[in-house]
C-alpha cells in the first residue's frame, strides 16, 4: 500500500488541490481563461481579478481599491459589454453572436489578505467570473478562438529586472473532444485555431511488445500411459523372441497400444508448465519498454470522461495500482471541474535509468519476463486556479518493476525513493516523498503568496 500512494502522489504532485489555493491570486493583473468545445455551442468561463477588468474598461470609481454598492451595477454592464463585444469566436469559419449566461462580481473579499498584495491590495482580491456561450448551428470541425486584453506583465518585469514589462501571455484550458490541453494566448498571436482531431496522433508513445511468455505444454495422458504399456509389450516380445518362447502375442499387444495411444492423443490433456528460466529480455529491450510507459501515465490527465481516464492508465499500469491511480485522477479532475486548482504536465525528462534485475515471474501455467528498474524524471508542469497560474519542476527518483503481461509490458510495481522541487520555493530542496495526501497539499505551492 505504502508502495502505491507513493507512486500516485509522484503523479499528482502536479495536480493535486491546494488547500491553501484561495491563498493565491496573482498580485497584479490576472485572468484564468477555460474554453470547452461543446457539440452545440463554445463557452468561455471567465475568472478575472479587478486589476485585470481596470484593463479591459476603464476605471470610473471613487476609489481604484474597491467598489461600492453603487457603482457594481454600472462597471457590471462595462465589462459584460466589453465582453460580448470584443471576445470573438468563429465557428467552421463564422463568426457567431455570443451571449452573456451569467456574471458574477465577487467585491467582499477577505480583508485581512490585502497585506498579502502590495502592489494591488484589494484590486488583487475582487474578482468576476463570467460565462459566455457561443452557440453553434452544428457540430464544430473547426473553431477560432481570440482573445483582446494583454495588460503588461509586471511580475516577469520584476523577475528579468526590466524597465518596461512585457506584454502578458494568458494561458487557458481547452477542453474539447473528452480532452483537455493548454493553450497560449499573446499579443502577437491573439487567436487559437482548433480542429476536430487536432490532438489524436501521437497521444501515446508506442511500447515495445514484449517476448512471448513460454507456454504451458498440453499432453494427453491416457495416450502417453497406452504407449508406455505398448512399451512395456515391445519389450517383453523382444525378450520372448530371444528365448525362442511365444512372442505374437505381445507383438500384438504392442499393435493395439498403438492404435490405443493414437484413438486417445485428444482425451484428458494435461498441461506441464513450460521451462522456469525462459530466454531474457536484453536491457535494452527493457529500457525501450519502459521508457513509454511511464511517460504514457500522464496521458491521463488529457482526459475528462471517466472511461477515457481508466483506458489511458490502463495502457501502463496492471492490477491494484492501476484502481487506485484511477480513483486518484478522477477526484483531482472532478475538484477541478468544481473551480478548484489544476494541474497541467507541461514537459517530463527522463534522467538516468539503470537495469537493476532481469527475472522470471510466473503466471498462471507460464513463465513471463519481469524487470526492476530505478530511474530518475523531472516533471515541469503549471498549476491552474482561478486568476493565478505558477509553475512546479520536480526531479523524481523511484524504482519500477515492469512485468511482460499477455496484454504487454505493464507496470506492476514501485517504490519512490525520493522527490527534489528544482524550482525556488519554500518547499524546494530533497526530501523524502510524502507519506499521505495530506502530507502532499502541505508540500506544495508554499512560495505563492
Amino acid at each position: 500500500m505504502r508502495a502505491t500512494t507513493a507512486l500516485i502522489l509522484a503523479i499528482l504532485t502536479l495536480t493535486s488541490p491546494d488547500s491553501r489555493a484561495s491563498l493565491h491570486p496573482q498580485d497584479g493583473p490576472h485572468a484564468e481563461i477555460r474554453v470547452a468545445i461543446e457539440d452545440d455551442s463554445v463557452r468561455w468561463t471567465l475568472g478575472l481579478n479587478l486589476a485585470f477588468i481596470d484593463e479591459m474598461v476603464e476605471p470610473s470609481r471613487e476609489s481604484l481599491q474597491g467598489v461600492s454598492p453603487t457603482e457594481r451595477d454600472a462597471l457590471s454592464r462595462r465589462f459584460e459589454a466589453y465582453l460580448l463585444e470584443h471576445v470573438r469566436v468563429r465557428i467552421d469559419g463564422e463568426p457567431v453572436t455570443p451571449t452573456l449566461e451569467s456574471f458574477q462580481l465577487h467585491a467582499d473579499p477577505d480583508p485581512s489578505l490585502v497585506v498579502l498584495f502590495p502592489n494591488m491590495g484589494m484590486r488583487a482580491l475582487i474578482r468576476g467570473v463570467a460565462v459566455l456561450v457561443f452557440p453553434a448551428t452544428a457540430t464544430p470541425g473547426a473553431v477560432e478562438l481570440t482573445w483582446p486584453t494583454y495588460p503588461d506583465d509586471r511580475a516577469a518585469a520584476e523577475r528579468e529586472n526590466t524597465a518596461e514589462p512585457p506584454r502578458m501571455v494568458l494561458e487557458a484550458q481547452l477542453r474539447a473532444e473528452g480532452t483537455m490541453k493548454i493553450v497560449r494566448f499573446s499579443e502577437a498571436a491573439p487567436t487559437v485555431t482548433w480542429h476536430r482531431g487536432w490532438d489524436d496522433a501521437g497521444r501515446f508513445e508506442p511500447v515495445p511488445n514484449p517476448p512471448e511468455p513460454t507456454p504451458a505444454r498440453r499432453v494427453p495422458a491416457l495416450s502417453i500411459a497406452t504407449m508406455a504399456a505398448g512399451g512395456i509389450a515391445l519389450l517383453w516380445a523382444g525378450v520372448a523372441r530371444v528365448r525362442r518362447r511365444a512372442w505374437f502375442a505381445p507383438l500384438m499387444g504392442v499393435v493395439i497400444c498403438a492404435a490405443l495411444a493414437w484413438a486417445l492423443s485428444g482425451v484428458l490433456l494435461v498441461d506441464i508448465p513450460g521451462p522456469e528460466h525462459a530466454d531474457p529480455p536484453a536491457a535494452t529491450e527493457v529500457e525501450a519498454a519502459f521508457l513509454p510507459l511511464h511517460a504514457n501515465l500522464y496521458k491521463a490527465f488529457d482526459y475528462t470522461a471517466e472511461s477515457d481516464v481508466y483506458d489511458s492508465l490502463a495502457r501502463s499500469v496492471e492490477g491494484p495500482l492501476l484502481a487506485d491511480l484511477y480513483t486518484q485522477v478522477r477526484a483531482s479532475l472532478v475538484q477541478a471541474e468544481q473551480g478548484g486548482m489544476l494541474g497541467i504536465v507541461t514537459g517530463l525528462h527522463p534522467g538516468e535509468l539503470e537495469v537493476l534485475e532481469i527475472s522470471q515471474a510466473p503466471l498462471a501455467n507460464t513463465q513471463v519476463a519481469q524487470a526492476t528498474l530505478r530511474h530518475t524524471w523531472t516533471v515541469d508542469g503549471t498549476v491552474y486556479h482561478w486568476g493565478h497560474s505558477h509553475t512546479r519542476q520536480m526531479l523524481y527518483e523511484g524504482e519500477y518493476t515492469i512485468t511482460a503481461l499477455p496484454r504487454g509490458w505493464r507496470i506492476t510495481g514501485n517504490r519512490i525513493i525520493s522527490q527534489t522541487r528544482l524550482d525556488p520555493g519554500e518547499y524546494a530542496g530533497e526530501g523524502q516523498a510524502p507519506a499521505n495526501v495530506d502530507d502532499l497539499l502541505r508540500s506544495v505551492g508554499g512560495d505563492d503568496i
